[in-house]
């Protein structure tokens, strides 16, 4: 079965508040340094919740807004290429911020605001190649500081298509998503005389213009 689940919270509230004084719940990961591990679930839909987060003071990643409130969430790269998403069971208009490094000093990999491709663009999905051993942040965060709700949440690794023979095949009607950060470096004779990296794609033809 999979697992899934909401973060919990916790109440700020202390004994010598008065009633009426406490301060809204946080949930547990609003700050970098508390940041969930995601080792166990990639791959695996997760809940979470940005409501009583705090706006984080990061550097704008990839001109994605940073005035929204977030949560954050933390796994070591591989070697490998993931996507991360929020285009399912999502109930408000999210961003995605993908950092490497430490807290404090966070290096911007990628993000993304609006994916159009799984709704009406309030969702979000990115890609980007990680690392072996390096250490990554995920920060889901609302596009404007009242954006906030429930979310679903899915980091899982990329098809490795970024050889001609591992192609993904591409569904009439459907939309494929990947990244070439860390793909292999390909040459095709009569195509590019240019080495970069490169993804894989195959299709099966109609007999018209697609």
């Amino acid at each position: 079965a999979r697992e899934i689940f909401i973060p919990p919270s916790f109440n700020n509230t202390t004994d010598d508040e008065a009633p009426g004084d406490e301060k809204p719940p946080q949930v547990l990961n609003n700050a970098c340094r508390d940041a969930f591990d995601l080792a166990t679930v990639i791959g695996t839909p997760i809940f979470g919740s940005n409501e009583n987060a705090t706006v984080a003071p990061v550097d704008t990643c990839e001109a994605v807004n940073r005035n929204g409130r977030g949560v954050w969430y933390r796994m070591q790269g591989d070697g490998s290429r993931y996507v991360a998403s929020t285009c399912d069971a999502t109930d408000f208009d999210t961003q995605i911020s993908i950092y490497s490094g430490v807290c404090g000093r966070l290096v911007c990999q990628a993000g993304n605001d609006q994916f159009f491709a799984c709704g009406n663009g309030d969702k979000s999905k990115v890609a980007w190649y990680a690392e072996p051993g390096i250490d990554y942040l995920v920060y889901v965060h609302g596009r404007r500081e009242t954006s906030a709700g429930i979310f679903q949440l899915t980091v899982a690794s990329v098809d490795d298509n970024d050889k001609c023979e591992n192609a993904q095949f591409i569904e009439r009607g459907r939309f494929n998503f990947g990244t070439t950060r860390g793909a292999s470096v390909d040459i095709v004779v009569g195509c590019t005389n240019e080495a970069t990296p490169a993804a894989w794609f195959t299709f099966i033809g109609y007999g018209r213009d697609e």
